[in-house]
């Protein structure tokens, strides 16, 4: 809706781009981001849009969904490249926004007048290919290079794109928009909150740790190295209370694995055992304690009483009693 009310010349003045003049328009329009710049009340865009062929610049402000003091929101929005205003652009090119990476906006003026507008807020970008299908009840957002998104079954997902601006911040207004690039070493990495409630962080490569809320399983992994905390491995039913057997796997394909600590490192359990799979150490100190105690030892006046014979033999029995409840089992 247009009419001839004339207002003051602020309007041009601001934005000297503007062929319409200052005329009072209530209409919805869209628009994309041309600059950016600071005010005396806050930042403010330079929203270009077109009203019947013409151009019009909108000095616009954020419309958010908080604006008090201490309740508030705010994001900044990317504008097209200043250097593309300075060249020669064919006009059906200049009002193409799928030719500009800037943010397109939906824009309201204030009161009608063109001094000062609102972006109401955002609509895909023509050079975009949108991310979900048809009848897809699910959600996804990104920005600055940070993408969220929630699939139609629930499962929320977090993702470091860790997108490079350099090809958006080079690119001429009329060719063709590039596609996103990532930094290899940073992309990847992400935060997944499965419908089932089990929570997955992950650097994208080698690194994670998995919270498994169905199997009651931790499992933190980095490269060929695991451990996997088992919160419930078995029940069994003990009047008058239930004992709980947990389970904790550590496994590694390292060739070679280094424990140092440098005031000493204690390990407490009911069962231990260490070795491979032909050996293991504390069944080999048992069967040590029986070699040893059918040792007879010759002297010059002949064979001696097998030291298993000796009146102190019972103290080396009491070790191999403990050992024997002490060994585990690989």
């Amino acid at each position: 809706m247009f009419n001839n009310s004339v207002y003051d010349s602020s309007n041009i003045l601001n934005n000297p781009f503007n062929t319409l003049g200052s005329i009072e328009d209530s209409s919805i329009k869209i628009g994309i981001i041309r600059s950016e710049r600071e005010t005396q009340t806050g930042l403010k865009y330079d929203v270009e849009t077109y009203v019947k062929g013409r151009l019009l610049i909108l000095t616009c402000s954020v419309m958010t969904r908080m604006g008090g003091v201490q309740n508030f929101e705010e994001y900044n929005l990317r504008p097209y490249r200043k250097i593309d205003l300075q060249l020669p652009i064919d006009p059906a090119i200049e009002k193409s926004f799928g030719t500009k990476v800037g943010d397109t906006v939906v824009v309201a003026c204030v009161s009608g007048r063109h001094q000062e507008g609102v972006i109401l807020g955002g609509i895909s970008h023509p050079g975009r290919e949108t991310a979900l299908a048809k009848g897809d009840i699910a959600y996804i957002n990104q920005f600055n290079g940070i993408e969220t998104k929630i699939d139609s079954s629930g499962t929320y997902t977090l993702t470091n794109k860790a997108l490079l601006a350099t090809a958006l911040d080079t690119h001429v207004a009329g060719t063709p928009i590039p596609p996103e690039v990532s930094d290899p070493t940073a992309a990847g990495n992400f935060l997944e909150i499965n419908s089932d409630g089990s929570i997955t962080v992950s650097d994208g490569a080698k690194q994670s740790i998995v919270i498994d809320k169905t199997g009651l399983n931790t499992t933190i992994t980095s490269g060929s190295c695991s451990i996997t905390l088992n919160a419930l491995e078995s029940a069994e039913f003990v009047a008058p209370a239930i004992k709980m057997t947990a389970k904790m796997d550590i496994t590694t394909s390292a060739l070679n694995t280094k424990m140092e600590s440098k005031l000493g490192t204690s390990i407490k359990t009911m069962k231990f055992a260490v070795g491979n799979s032909s050996f293991e150490l504390i069944d080999g100190l048992i069967k040590l304690i029986d070699a040893l105690g059918a040792l007879v030892v010759m002297s010059p006046a002949g064979p001696c009483n097998p030291l298993q014979g000796a009146p102190t033999w019972t103290q080396v029995m009491i070790l191999k009693t403990k050992l024997t409840a002490f060994k585990g089992s690989l």
